[in-house]
């Protein structure tokens, strides 16, 4: 007996170490990402429904921008820490990003926990583990938009629901009513997602009908009616936008049945949810085979399948051409799926703590290594757009995490060129979000005049481009007499690129 207490105490122990290094490592991953510039969208948010009145906050809904509990939240928080300027927190984004951190951080705890009460305890540090090397949850994680937290507020639902059908405890339909309505609140298209989990809940409690015992089929349904209690409470807090928020021009599908939904953003979102980790996949696929031929209990693949399933069919349905970054919260589904199959594998194979451990830090420093790969890969293929005008911009190919520093740029064209910049104009390179580092540094935007018009006036003028070789090659087709010098000390997407009309005038 004693010596199967101590056995316990090390087991969780082994698990609280593990845990906190993955949260450790995490942290050290998303470091560089703490003081990354805004982009367009986040800057856009930040001015229309964050630095303001609560109040605008609350009834504001001209644009879908407004993921209102998130921006409520960072209305408050700035106030809190005392940041009341945009142009202030454009040079400290790590004091709003670090909220964001916290977010992402109660995820990969909350994964955790759900993996462990779902199967066990190596299921859970092992969808920690998948989640914090996902590539396209780390690109969403901090962003200034919603995402991340209605990722956190979904995880935190399914893992109370999962606990209530295990443990019958009231309180535990409480968190999922709550959860569901502030992540509702958050998002809206978030009902995709609980609409995939009721479809799940509805088909266990069919099933169970034809059981001589139902096993627990009204907690099922308690779930489901919890769900629905949050989504109308979501919707009461919705009332002073309703209209805006539900029949907007935005998120009206024209038609139903759109195919691009199924041919092209599905498999293109859980290709970024893989991150190239396919061995880990081709193991998890092994584990399951193993599960199905000893008719294991796979009780909760089912709920994995619905939500990385149903909410594309049910995007496909209404005609929505949603965004990847709508379905950034089906990211822990998909790692808990990995996780749950690997488990089974690596516990039919007989593996003990002390293998285990061996096991898991072999797979840590291999998901590290392969990530610092993936990162570099994806540096180069933002360069190659900015070499050659593409515009990578999706859950894996983020232009604003990569060779994106305008504030920097900006700074760099004011302190460091060395003459007056009274015209200067932006081709591409985000046109809504630089404008705001310019005036922020007080450089005039000129965007909507025309060079030829510009050079009538003045024989030189400073262009913003992020693609610098591009713009320059057709610069020469039609000004071949001209002159086209690249300022920026590397190519950006922010690139700074000085053009003459006449060579002599460099």
């Amino acid at each position: 007996m004693i010596y199967t207490t101590q056995k316990h105490h090390i087991r969780i122990h082994f698990q609280k170490y593990m845990l906190a290094l993955i949260t450790l490592a995490y942290i050290g991953l998303q470091a560089n990402h703490l003081q990354v510039d805004f982009w367009n969208d986040e800057l856009y948010s930040l001015k229309c429904f964050v630095f303001e009145n609560p109040i605008v906050t609350l009834t504001d809904y001209h644009v879908p921008n407004n993921h209102v509990f998130f921006n409520l939240i960072n209305n408050l928080y700035l106030k809190m820490i005392g940041v009341q300027d945009l142009f202030v927190l454009m040079d400290q984004p790590y004091k709003l990003r670090i909220l964001f951190l916290a977010y992402s951080l109660l995820t990969i705890l909350y994964v955790f926990m759900l993996g462990r009460i779902i199967v066990g305890p190596v299921t859970g540090l092992l969808a920690a583990l998948f989640l914090m090397t996902n590539v396209a949850y780390i690109n969403t994680a901090l962003q200034a938009r919603g995402y991340g937290l209605s990722t956190m507020l979904d995880v935190m639902m399914l893992y109370y629901g999962v606990l209530y059908v295990k443990k019958k405890k009231f309180r535990n339909l409480l968190f999922v009513t709550v959860l569901t309505a502030l992540s509702f609140y958050t998002i809206p298209l978030n009902l995709y997602f609980f609409l995939s989990v009721m479809a799940y809940l509805m088909l266990v409690i069919l099933r169970s009908k034809n059981k001589p015992k139902p096993n627990g089929r009204g907690r099922y349904a308690y779930w489901i009616y919890a769900m629905l209690l949050g989504i109308l409470m979501g919707g009461v807090l919705y009332s002073p936008i309703f209209n805006d928020v539900f029949f907007n021009k935005y998120v009206t599908s024209p038609t139903m049945f759109n195919w691009v939904t199924l041919h092209h953003v599905a498999p293109s979102v859980l290709l970024h949810f893989i991150s190239g980790r396919w061995f880990l996949v081709f193991m998890a696929v092994i584990g399951y085979v193993i599960i199905f031929k000893q008719k294991s209990s796979g009780q909760w693949l089912g709920m994995f399948i619905c939500l990385l399933v149903l909410p594309f069919i049910i995007s496909f349905i209404r005609g929505d051409d949603a965004p990847y970054r709508v379905f950034a919260n089906l990211a822990p589904a998909f790692d808990l799926w990995m996780a749950v199959g690997l488990g089974t594998l690596l516990r039919t194979i007989g593996t003990k703590t002390t293998t285990f451990l061996i096991v898991f830090i072999m797979f840590s420093v291999g998901l590290g290594v392969h990530l610092q790969n993936q990162f570099k890969e994806i540096d180069l293929h933002i360069l190659n757009d900015i070499k050659t005008q593409g515009h990578a911009h999706n859950l894996y190919y983020n232009f604003f995490l990569s060779r994106y520093h305008p504030n920097e740029e900006v700074r760099f064209l004011k302190d460091s060129v060395g003459f007056s910049v009274p015209f200067v104009i932006i081709r591409g390179s985000e046109p809504h979000g630089l404008p705001n580092y310019l005036e922020k540094h007080g450089i005039p935007n000129l965007s909507k005049a025309t060079i030829p018009a510009l050079f009538e006036t003045r024989d030189s003028i400073v262009v913003f481009s992020y693609h610098p070789l591009k713009f320059c090659e057709r610069f020469y087709n039609d000004y071949p007499e001209g002159q086209c010098n690249i300022l920026s000390k590397e190519l950006n997407y922010n690139t700074i690129i000085l053009i003459s009309k006449n060579k002599s005038k460099e």
